[in-house]
């Protein structure tokens, strides 16, 4: 399947173009705005890659969690993409990404939500990427995901900014307590190319007429928390 996707839920822009079973991706850390930087990828990349977009079979995006203004832009642009070039489109949650970056068995990524709280999730990659626990919205010392005795992977923005509290919260709810079996990776964000691998893997069942793409934000589809 020749798929290019786009992921900017969070402060990395990245771009990546799988096609006849080759993957390459373009990636900005610039804070100039999303908006000003995904367009020019896109092009750069498909110039690289010597393809156009109508030899493409699917689009993809990272819908979100994460920054809200991120995950328009990159809705916005993909649909405007795939509408003028007749393609389907198909969404992926930016935790379901950073657990596709890895198949280390049991994962939970979580992403700074700002504040002061965490988008967060449980996947498990040992066979497939299987979602354990749906993307939720909390405080980091209030994250009630129960993980059991197998070793678990924390990936994100989230585990770099709050990870000691986040382990806290985690340790409250085990069933002896403890937290010894929990690492985390510094310096993970969503990349495209692992969007490419997810859209691959769920194939075109799952893909959309591209104005039938929603986001997912996650903030509003939960009850407010009272507090840290």
């Amino acid at each position: 399947m020749n798929i290019l996707s786009i992921d900017t839920a969070t402060d990395v822009c990245s771009v990546a173009i799988t096609y006849d079973g080759q993957t390459e991706q373009l990636v900005s850390d610039e804070r100039i705005g999303h908006s000003n930087l995904v367009l020019g990828l896109v092009s750069t990349l498909c110039q690289n890659m010597g393809i156009s977009i109508s030899q493409l079979d699917v689009m993809a995006v990272d819908i979100g969690p994460g920054s809200f203004t991120g995950v328009r832009i990159g809705i916005g642009v993909i649909q405007g993409l795939a509408y003028g070039a007749n393609l389907p489109v198909l969404g992926v949650s930016s935790l379901e990404v950073l657990a596709a970056s890895t198949s280390e068995g049991t994962i939970l990524p979580a992403l700074d939500a700002r504040m002061g709280q965490i988008y967060c999730g449980l996947y498990d990659t040992s066979i497939d990427l299987v979602e354990v626990v749906a993307p939720i919205v909390c405080y980091p010392a209030k994250t009630r995901i129960v993980i059991g005795e197998e070793a678990v992977l924390g990936l994100g923005s989230g585990w770099d900014q709050y990870g000691l509290k986040m382990k806290e919260g985690l340790a409250e709810i085990q069933e002896k307590g403890s937290i010894s079996n929990i690492r985390w990776e510094k310096g993970k964000y969503p990349e495209a190319r692992f969007i490419n691998k997810v859209a691959s893997m769920k194939g075109m069942e799952f893909c959309v007429n591209p104005l039938d793409l929603r986001a997912s934000y996650v903030r509003n589809q939960v009850v407010k928390s009272t507090g840290p």
